[in-house]
């Protein structure tokens, strides 16, 4: 998986534009985010795309109201994904409970020696 970086840098004329940067440079950013007051703080986004055999995920610098727009699609779509995945492995273990049932020692041990009762023997 490759990672692209990209943030707003400021143009010697005023302008911002999305550039490339290296993740060193990012980290930097992220790491000053700490400090300041929500307002100042630069947010991300990230997404993926499949090239090929490859998937290339980008992290881009985005304004406040995009990040919340994204940030709520995104935790519905992991709850749902985690939903999903423990539905499953309950599911999965609901069937190997049952199965271990059927073949539990003891039982087949009980099955094997199981006798009628003593009244109704000949």
């Amino acid at each position: 998986m490759k990672n692209t970086f990209l943030m707003n840098k400021i143009h010697e004329d005023g302008g911002a534009a999305l550039c490339v940067v290296t993740a060193e440079e990012w980290l930097d950013a992220v790491k000053e985010n700490r400090s300041l007051p929500p307002e100042q703080r630069r947010y991300f986004i990230s997404d993926c795309i499949e090239e090929g055999d490859t998937i290339d995920r980008m992290i881009i610098e985005v304004p406040y109201s995009e990040y919340r727009r994204w940030n709520s699609r995104h935790t519905v779509s992991e709850r749902s994904r985690r939903a999903k995945k423990s539905s499953s492995i309950c599911l999965w273990m609901r069937q190997c409970r049952d199965r271990q049932r059927l073949h539990c020692p003891t039982v087949l041990r009980t099955a094997a020696a199981w006798k009628p009762p003593f009244w109704t023997r000949s």
